[in-house]
Parts: structure tokens; sequence; C-alpha cells
């Protein structure tokens, strides 16, 4: 067996993730043993085509998760996007920054994504994300919404960097609400009480 390479088995599984959404017979465990047989060249080769077919799977799992599928669809998606690390996913998995996964599994039997799958994602996207948090931060109507936008951003950053990253912020911001959010948002990642007891969703407002 060749010494597969991490690009080169991701590259198997961002195509077999697309043969399986377009409904193809042709499962992951064939496209590995085809990969098994290639020479070096062809391994490369196959690399490269991937990374087209990335970009075509990430607009498929983005209508999934824009669309009406079921929770569990949805949350797997987006496991997928973050698992990928699609950074161009960002501004469509920041709208659904507080989606839950419904599963009423025990915990040894949970699925691979978290209670909060998309605030999972967008860490695993890393610094790519950060700049849309700040939006989210700055301009949500949403308590909620603002503080996983900043957990976001203390799990990426860790907590120092993250102060910097807003403090810098809030220093150039001259509207005096998206100001104060982003003290807000300071404040919470200093207080460890503070993030053990966030405050619930608010209305959106209209």
């Amino acid at each position: 067996m060749h010494d597969l390479t991490r690009s080169t088995l991701l590259a198997f599984f961002l195509t077999a993730s697309i043969s399986i959404l377009a409904g193809e017979e042709k499962r992951p465990m064939e496209h590995l043993d085809t990969l098994t047989k290639m020479t070096s060249k062809e391994l490369v080769a196959f690399a490269n085509d991937a990374l087209v077919d990335r970009l075509s799977l990430e607009r498929k799992l983005l209508d999934i998760v824009d669309g009406q599928s079921s929770n569990e669809v949805r949350c797997a998606v987006v496991f997928l996007l973050g698992k990928f690390r699609m950074a161009g996913a960002v501004d469509t998995l920041k709208g659904h920054i507080a989606m839950k996964s419904e599963s009423q599994e025990l915990n040894d039997k949970r699925p691979l994504w978290a209670e909060l799958p998309t605030v999972q994602a967008l860490i695993n996207i890393g610094n790519p994300a950060v700049p849309k948090m700040l939006d989210l931060i700055q301009n949500s109507p949403d308590a909620k919404v603002r503080e996983l936008a900043a957990s976001v951003i203390l799990h990426i950053e860790t907590e120092s960097v993250g102060e910097f990253i807003l403090e810098k912020a809030m220093n150039g911001q001259a509207n005096a609400e998206q100001k104060e959010r982003l003290r807000v948002a300071i404040q919470f990642l200093k207080d460890e009480d503070m993030r053990r007891h966030p405050k619930p969703p608010e209305k959106s407002e209209k």
C-alpha cells in the first residue's frame, strides 16, 4: 500500500463525500481501494483535482445548512464544514451559530458534534472566523449570539489575544451601542463565572 499523505487522505474523504451527496453508488472504501493502486504521480494529480472538488462540496454542504433538512442532517453537515476547515463557509455558519443539536442519545453514543455544532465548526476553521465573530458581537441584537461569538474568539485566539482583538475593535468603534457590546464581550472573556452562566437568548429585533 502507498504511504498516503494527509492531503491525499483528505482528498479521498472530500471526493467520497461528494459522490455520496450526489447519490453515486461508489462508497468511501471503494475510493480508498482505488487510491491504494495509484502511483505517486497519480496520487498528486488526484489531490490536485480534489481542490476543485472541495469547492463543489462546500457549495453542496452550504445549500444543506440553509435548506429544510432535519436538525441531525444539518448538524452533521456543519460538522463536516468544520472538519474540512472550509473558510468559505464562515459567512453562512455565523447565521446558524446558536443552532443546537437535538440528539437525545446518551453521552457515550452522541454523534461526533457537540451540543453547539456551529460553534465547534467555527473554532475548527480558526482565524478566518474571527472577523465574522467581531461583526456578530457588534451587530447582533441577541446577547446569547454575541456571547457565542466571543466564545469562538476565545477558543481560537486564547483569552489574552482575544481581549486584545476586542479592545482594539472597541477603541476604534465610534458607535456607542457597538462599543458597549464589545466592552461586554471583553468582560465575558475575562469572567469565568459569566461564561458558566450565560444569558438566555433574546428575541430578535424585527
